[in-house]
């Protein structure tokens, strides 16, 4: 399964902004994230696919895995945290603290 991040831009940005520079910090972020996603192993990236971007339970996606829901648990987390950090090396802000 695959699944283009930037083909779904709208739905996970929100609504865009009109100030060009938040544009363009906006699409820097989302291309590290791409690139983190990119650099995951195929079952971390498809687990968190299935999750997120097509609403699976953990129960559904572990079926189609192959794994258990622990396991789908662990690779989401995993996942997300790769993307978390790489976007942290970026100088990102975090999304639970304000600036």
């Amino acid at each position: 399964m695959k699944v283009e991040i930037g083909a779904m831009e709208d739905r996970l940005a929100g609504p865009g902004s009109h100030d060009p520079e938040q544009q363009v910090m906006d699409a820097q972020l989302l291309a590290i994230a791409e690139a983190a996603l990119a650099r995951l192993g195929p079952r971390q990236r498809g687990a968190l696919e299935l999750h997120r971007l097509d609403g699976l339970t953990h129960d559904q996606v572990a079926r189609r895995l192959g794994v258990s829901p622990r396991t789908v648990r662990s690779d989401i987390a995993d996942a997300l945290a790769a993307v978390a950090k790489a976007l942290s090396r970026a100088g990102a802000p975090r999304p639970d603290r304000p600036e």
